[in-house]
């Protein structure tokens, strides 16, 4: 059984114990131009607990407090769902699929599934993201890219700590890419929309992996090329967060989905 509400300072300390090792992204980067999307910037999913929140995220909207702006997708969700904290990050810039909950069984046992998929041995967990990326990539393969990955020290461009193929300390990580469609070959600008599953958990994956590629994701203005920016969907990055598979306490299996096939369209 999913337990209720717990305390909030009993599940910030575990909030604070647990989060830090999450894969799937870095921590916010500090930057003096965070424009968020209007309140909420957010939507919630059908969910089969009480104490499970599956939030859709706008883009643009960091995941939690940064060092310049207390304003977040937890602090907006705490406004409405006190004690729901986030199991799990997304870059704020990528929108999709987010979960929350307020039981301390639900988010350990979670969060653990995770921490698993960060060393790439998760039995459960699964998730599929939809890119628009540069360029024309005709055909599927079923050979993954695998680069490992590694932190990148801020520079005096980049006054903030990110990720990169290489870097610190790399670690694996593997990514799978379905093509779902390319753009008419009379079009100025060539893209390729994507369905890109990631084996693996790591900071900035899909994006490091399809730059190395020579496809960066349209608008990723970290990992992109300036060049090829003003393709996509009103400037935002093209990245979204459209499925999660993961298993609840009891070991019911919860399928998330939030469509993003039709969110990005070929310039």
């Amino acid at each position: 059984m999913i337990h209720g509400s717990v305390s909030f300072l009993l599940f910030s300390l575990l909030h604070s114990l647990v989060l830090p090792a999450s894969p799937f992204s870095s921590s916010p980067a500090p930057s003096q131009n965070y424009n968020p999307p209007p309140y909420p910037g957010f939507s919630l999913l059908p969910s089969p607990s009480p104490s499970l929140l599956i939030v859709s995220k706008s883009a643009g909207l960091n995941i939690q407090p940064s060092l310049t702006s207390e304003d977040s997708l937890l602090t907006r969700v705490e406004r409405t769902h006190p004690g729901f904290r986030h199991v799990h990050r997304l870059d704020r810039d990528t929108s999709g699929i987010v979960i929350f909950s307020n039981s301390t069984e639900t988010f350990s046992h979670i969060s653990k599934q995770f921490q698993a998929k960060s060393l790439g041995d998760s039995t459960v967990l699964s998730k599929t993201y939809v890119a628009l990326c540069h360029g024309r990539l005709e055909t599927n393969t079923s050979s993954p890219v695998a680069l490992p990955i590694g932190k990148a020290p801020p520079t005096e461009s980049r006054p903030f700590s990110s990720w990169r193929i290489g870097g610190e300390k790399p670690r694996p990580a593997t990514t799978f890419f379905e093509v779902l469609s390319v753009s008419p070959e009379e079009n100025l600008r060539q893209t390729t929309l994507l369905r890109c599953q990631p084996a693996t958990g790591r900071g900035h994956q899909i994006r490091l992996h399809l730059d190395s590629l020579g496809h960066p994701i349209v608008n990723d203005r970290i990992h992109g090329s300036s060049a090829l920016d003003g393709a996509g969907d009103g400037g935002r990055m093209c990245l979204h967060a459209e499925t999660l598979v993961f298993e609840l306490p009891g070991g019911e299996i919860v399928e998330a989905r939030d469509d993003g096939f039709d969110l990005f369209e070929h310039p």
